[in-house]
Order: C-alpha cells, then structure tokens, then sequence
C-alpha cells in the first residue's frame, strides 16, 4: 500500500496520511502538481524522536491546497539508519 489515510470520515478538508519512507518525496511531488489537489503551499514539517520505537523518527509534513483551502498531513516514520529524501527543493518554504 502506498498511502493509507487514519481518518475515520474519509479525505476531508484535514486529511491525515501515513506514506512509506521510500514513497514520502514521490507522493508530495504527486500532491503538488496534480491539477485537481495542487497543495502547493508548505505549512509546516515536524520529526519527533522516541528512543524506544524500531522506527524511532517520525517525520509529519503538513501541506495546504491554497486553490481548495484544503490541509494534509503527510507521515512517515524512519530510523536512525534509514534516509528520508529531502523536499525542500520542491517546497523552499522548508528550509
């Protein structure tokens, strides 16, 4: 599975999903440039550390739609030896 969505309602305007470490960067490049979901705004990017998780890093991008007035909230988690590719080239704003 590529995406699954931990929202009991369906997509609704705060949209909550969790993506595979390899697929985080393809899925947020698919979010930005798909003509009718066009998030396009980077609000926010968080990575929280728990020492006592196989996979001890979670990392939530939080991305907004500026043409729907939509949020989504992107999650992966990785560990200290696994690689999260960089979006900040597809959204400057996380620099």
């Amino acid at each position: 599975m590529f995406a699954k969505n931990e929202s009991d309602e369906g997509f609704s305007d705060n949209a909550e999903l969790v993506v595979y470490r390899q697929g985080s960067l393809p899925f947020l490049t698919w979010l930005k440039l798909h003509s009718p979901l066009l998030y396009n705004n980077a609000l926010d990017i968080a990575v929280t550390d728990n020492l006592n998780a196989e996979y001890r890093f979670t990392v939530r991008y939080i991305v907004q739609s500026t043409m729907n007035n939509n949020t989504i909230s992107i999650t992966t988690k990785t560990n200290e030896v696994q690689v999260v590719a960089s979006a900040q080239e597809l959204f400057p704003a996380l620099n």
